[in-house]
């Protein structure tokens, strides 16, 4: 992975991968969609956890700032404009 920098703190680096908040996410998805579905009879509800599941994996990327804990790390386009990003 390339290195990013936050839009917070300024540090400059690999970002941390935060896995745990991510399966959090989903355990909840399915669990909530299957007791809903099992509740109340419509099982198609239970296709909530699978969907969100896999939007999840394609759009959310957990990438921590390891400085500062900031959720907003961006690519870093052109390293000769670093400086003055820095400054």
């Amino acid at each position: 992975m390339k290195n990013k920098i936050c839009s917070d703190c300024g540090y400059i680096g690999k970002p941390d991968h935060d896995e745990y908040s991510s399966i959090v996410l989903d355990v909840f998805a399915w669990s909530g969609s299957l007791i809903i579905a099992t509740i109340t009879g419509i099982i198609f509800i239970a296709l909530i956890g699978p969907l969100f599941t896999i939007w999840h994996i394609s759009t959310f990327r957990s990438h921590r700032c390891p400085h500062c804990g900031n959720w907003e790390m961006h690519r870093i386009q052109n390293p000769d404009k670093l400086h003055q990003h820095i400054h």
